[in-house]
């Protein structure tokens, strides 16, 4: 049986329309911080949600011409913080790329929930300026 992307999004407190959930799984993810040698491993059990975010550019944002063609996809994955902390949770999301043909500048997709160049989700990033 596979979820409906609106509950799930729903069920994390996520509201944008360009992610579209393609998997959810669990896998077992070292949490260990640091570069000690010493350092023991923290092995625990993590969901992952993967989802792709579509872009909904039309025109090119540098030169506004429409020859835009898909190139390629830029995955990051973040740490999110939910209300249920059984495990760990983690989204995977697969940001997709954009080429315009006369300038030949890439744009990337955009969300709500991670900035553009970052890997660490608005939620979490709020949670911790308001712990200060």
């Amino acid at each position: 049986m596979t979820p409906n992307n609106d509950s799930i999004c729903f069920a994390l407190g996520m509201k944008d329309s360009n992610l579209i959930l393609m998997d959810y799984f669990y896998a077992f993810i070292n949490l260990a911080k640091g570069t000690c040698k010493k350092l023991q491993p923290d092995i625990r059990k993590c969901r992952i949600y993967e989802f792709k975010l579509r872009n909904q550019l039309i025109t090119c944002q540098n030169c506004h011409h429409r020859r835009l063609v898909m190139f390629g996809y830029s995955t990051v994955q973040t740490i999110f913080t939910t209300d249920d902390a059984s495990h760990p949770v983690f989204l995977r999301i697969h940001k997709q790329r954009l080429r315009c043909k006369d300038c030949r500048r890439t744009f990337m997709a955009q969300s709500n929930v991670v900035r553009k160049y970052c890997h660490i989700a608005n939620k979490v990033r709020a949670k911790a300026i308001m712990s200060f």
